[in-house]
């Protein structure tokens, strides 16, 4: 089918939901669907095969699009994302072995001599993915807590699904999973209990405690991994005290107001001057069963949808009204752009698609984004939706970073049949 007729399609698409003031369910559409499903495909086929260490079963941070270039350092947080994407892979029949995939990788994790670790039981945040070797890049962000809670919140969702599914007949996945949650000091990461702060990592060869957040921000996965430990511990620890104090009601989180043409809308955020990027709470919804099973956390993600959409659309060089406020490789370097925080309005198509497990409507922008050919980057024959500035649409942005790009899958996912939101509901951690 010619890109010509693509375009001409989707613009009769939008036109007629503009006229009515209809999403309309795009996902009847034969030609929405089967797009929906091949960028799925494609996109599970990029990590598992150009993302994948097959060594060492660890994901890489990062490929070049288009290139053949060779990727040595792995991301702690990658790999987290990466065993999601085994599961999902495996109810799509994309990947035939995904769960002696997921063996491979926990075991290289849990062995000692391939991972070095904190006293506490921290990851690294980067390392070598062959071999499990420092690196250059080790150093700059030493042991850290969210790429470790990314880690273990993936581990978890993996396990589950594989012993629902009764492919895990000898209990290995579920044992490395424990084995990889309980090996955490999760509360070591509390830094100040009453105020809601916790260390964001702590130094390589001193093992001290670095930086600290504030909230609400991806963090609060930490919060979510050390309160699942606790609970199979059979203890009511700090980590709950934490979430109970700080996340279990969203509606006693920071917030900003942001003005939309439908009104005002109710934002979390983690500082009161700006707003965060928008897979922040897609990160923590997907991975946290406490979040996208809370009416009112998901208010809260269709609020940070509806605000990422009315700001893009808004401004000047966007005759086509995309959108999309992401985090990944842009003009000058990595960013994670953000509303009011994005000179070079650059549009990421992984964040439209993290919004669909609760706004399936939402694909029709996501085709939209598709029918642009600046977008679609060809990977050894496959398609992938990726980043590009409006500003400067003629430069490639052919740096893929993996775990921002995730949520490509999880949304497109929660499109299939037989996965849905409810996947992620009933498989990731939280109370489970």
């Amino acid at each position: 089918m010619s890109r010509l007729f693509l375009v001409l399609f989707f613009t009769f698409v939008f036109s007629v939901n503009a006229s009515t003031g209809l999403a309309g369910n795009t996902l009847s559409n034969p030609q929405s669907a089967a797009t929906s499903q091949k960028l799925l495909s494609d996109a599970l086929n990029l990590f598992n095969n150009e993302l994948r260490n097959k060594a060492s079963g660890q994901y890489y941070d990062a490929v070049n699009l288009g290139a053949n270039s060779i990727e040595t350092n792995s991301s702690t947080a990658a790999t987290g994302m990466g065993l999601v994407t085994l599961a999902i892979g495996d109810s799509t029949g994309d990947i035939t072995d995904a769960n002696i995939k997921t063996v491979q990788t926990l075991s290289a994790l849990l062995n000692p001599k391939f991972s070095k670790r904190h006293s506490q039981g921290w990851f690294r945040h980067w390392f070598k993915a062959e071999d499990g070797a420092d690196n250059a890049w080790s150093a700059a962000d030493g042991y850290s807590t969210i790429d470790t809670a990314i880690l273990a919140a993936g581990a978890v969702l993996n396990a589950n699904y594989f012993k629902a599914r009764n492919k895990d007949p000898e209990g290995l996945i579920a044992e490395f999973s424990d084995r990889l949650l309980l090996s955490v000091n999760w509360s070591s990461a509390i830094s100040d209990l009453n105020a809601g702060r916790l260390f964001m990592n702590f130094d390589l060869n001193s093992e001290a405690p670095k930086k600290v957040t504030l909230k609400f921000n991806e963090y609060i996965l930490v919060s979510c991994m050390g309160k699942l430990a606790e609970s199979k511990r059979g203890v009511r620890g700090p980590m709950t005290d934490f979430w109970q104090r700080h996340f279990a009601n969203p509606d006693s989180l920071p917030k900003k107001v942001y003005q939309s043409q439908q009104g005002p809308l109710n934002i979390l955020t983690d500082h009161p001057f700006h707003y965060l990027s928008s897979f922040t709470i897609q990160f923590a919804y997907y991975l946290c069963s406490d979040v996208s099973t809370n009416d009112a956390y998901i208010t809260y993600l269709k609020n940070a949808q509806k605000m990422d959409k009315d700001w893009f659309v808004k401004q000047p060089g966007n005759p086509l009204l995309l959108w999309g406020s992401g985090a990944g490789e842009a003009v000058r370097g990595y960013e994670a752009n953000s509303v009011m925080n994005n000179t070079t309005l650059i549009v990421s198509p992984h964040i439209v698609a993290g919004f669909l497990a609760e706004s399936p409507s939402l694909i029709n922008d996501l085709l939209k984004i598709y029918s642009q050919k600046e977008f679609v980057y060809t990977h050894n024959g496959k398609e992938i939706l990726w980043r590009r500035s409006l500003t400067n649409p003629d430069k490639a942005l052919s740096r893929l970073q993996a775990v921002d790009f995730s949520t490509m899958i999880f949304g497109l996912a929660s499109l299939q049949p037989g996965i849905t939101s409810g996947f992620f509901k009933k498989f990731a951690a939280g109370s489970n």
